[in-house]
């Protein structure tokens, strides 16, 4: 079981990494600037950056001070960084578990996958899936591997909204969702469905 788990966390790593790497390589060629011009207006030397490029897990430092000059934010360079800075913390209450729990409870049911089938696609034990309907805190790495599955931010587990912001949305509609999530909560819920509804107006024009 020590083997499995470290294995897991081998493949997670490996696939931060390449994430990293891809989407450092992109802002780079996108904002049209050079490994030197960046390392440069980031204070961090040549050497580092070049190997982000080729794959190293950036420090927090460095990672904010390349998203403050690539203009973009931490988690468009190292996506996992929502996950190390908002979840690790664990549930500090008693309520974090329970919105946990109801959030997992809700996505598996929009989805209409059942135990054995998160089981199978999370490739986890089915006491780990009962583990978490009951408000048990995942590892960081499952809990990553549970956030790409349901197409959502690890953040979004914990939070209390996550089921109004779903409502308008079907089930499979991640994409709108990661737009939707991103509303201001202050607007009235109407204009939040004007916004979704010009969104799948959108879509539908470009499906035409």
């Amino acid at each position: 079981m020590e083997n499995i788990e470290r294995n897991r966390s081998t493949q997670a790593i490996l696939i931060r990494r390449n994430k990293i790497k891809e989407n450092l390589r992109e802002l780079l060629h996108s904002r049209k600037m050079t490994i030197t011009e960046l390392g440069k207006q980031a204070h961090i030397p040549y050497s580092t950056v070049y190997n982000y490029l080729k794959g190293n897990i950036p420090k927090k430092d460095n990672l904010l001070a390349m998203a403050k000059v690539l203009k973009c934010e931490p988690d468009d360079i190292d996506p996992s960084y929502l996950q190390v800075v908002k979840v690790t913390k664990g549930f500090s209450t008693v309520e974090d578990a329970k919105v946990f729990s109801n959030n997992l409870e809700m996505l598996m049911a929009r989805k209409g996958v059942s135990n054995t089938q998160l089981t199978q696609a999370l490739d986890v034990s089915p006491t780990a899936i009962g583990a978490w309907l009951r408000g048990v805190q995942p590892t960081n790495v499952n809990l990553f591997k549970l956030a790409q599955y349901f197409n959502v931010q690890p953040d979004d587990l914990i939070k209390p909204d996550l089921a109004d912001r779903f409502r308008e949305l079907s089930p499979s509609d991640g994409a709108v969702y990661n737009i939707a999530r991103h509303i201001p909560k202050d607007l009235p819920p109407s204009d939040q469905e004007k916004i979704i509804a010009f969104i799948e107006f959108i879509k539908s024009q470009n499906k035409a």
